[in-house]
């Protein structure tokens, strides 16, 4: 199990991997230099689910949020 100061610095890793990726910008997040993405594939649940502030995006699984993320958050409307 991860210490709490560990899961605090893989949030703001992973957050700003999320703002990166949005601007098309390379990251990497972890001990182990993994890609951002290739990172969330293997830590997120297969039944994840997340659900964005922004009511015109419906909540979105593992796969949609990392498209989301990929193609600057323009996917999210595309799954309608």
């Amino acid at each position: 199990m991860l210490k709490p100061n560990a899961i605090k610095k893989l949030n703001v890793e992973t957050f700003a991997a999320e703002v990166q990726g949005e601007k098309g910008e390379e990251t990497k997040v972890g001990d182990e230099d993994e890609d951002w993405d290739k990172f969330l594939w293997r830590v997120l649940s297969d039944d994840f689910r997340i659900k964005r502030s922004n009511p015109a995006i419906l909540p979105q699984d593992k796969h949609r949020m990392l498209a989301h993320i990929t193609y600057g958050g323009k996917s999210a409307y595309l799954w309608r």
